[in-house]
């Protein structure tokens, strides 16, 4: 093939694999690693919360981040997964839109927070980061980031 030529998604080479015992562990450590933070994020996201002026811009701009690792660590399971670049952009952003609706419509119910549309944006910018550097360096949690997908 000449120099250069880009491979159809059916054809090009799946990156080297150790085994598939090291595989499955992999899995389980990313599935651990994605699950295992979301709870924790989500769970803070419902923690009452005092009225704290002087750090108020800190708690807002957290979001940002939050859910950008958040989509990040969703993209890269779904990578292992082998779900297409497409469906997985799609799913995590319908879900991660749908957690951070859910969470801000629920925070009006919990002391010391209250539901934001501004935190809601936050939250979905911070998605649309995550899935952007997902989308740029797929494979990059895995150590496997060799360029762009393009399935």
């Amino acid at each position: 093939r000449p120099h250069g030529e880009v491979l159809p998604c059916r054809t090009r080479r799946s990156p080297p694999r150790t085994g598939r015992a090291m595989s499955r562990r992999r899995f389980r450590r990313l599935d651990a690693l994605a699950l295992g933070l979301s709870l924790i994020i989500l769970l803070a996201l419902f923690v009452p919360m005092g009225e704290h002026p002087a750090w108020q811009w800190l708690f807002n701009l957290a979001h940002v981040p939050v859910f950008a690792l958040l989509a990040w660590l969703w993209a890269e399971d779904l990578l292992d997964r082998r779900w297409p670049l497409r469906r997985r952009l799609i799913v995590i952003a319908l879900a991660g839109l749908a957690i951070s609706l859910a969470t801000e419509g629920l925070q009006a119910w919990v002391p010391g927070r209250q539901a934001d549309l501004a935190d809601l944006a936050r939250n979905a910018f911070g998605l649309l980061a995550g899935l952007a550097l997902h989308a740029y360096r797929p494979g990059l949690l895995a150590g496997r980031a060799g360029g762009r997908d393009q399935c």
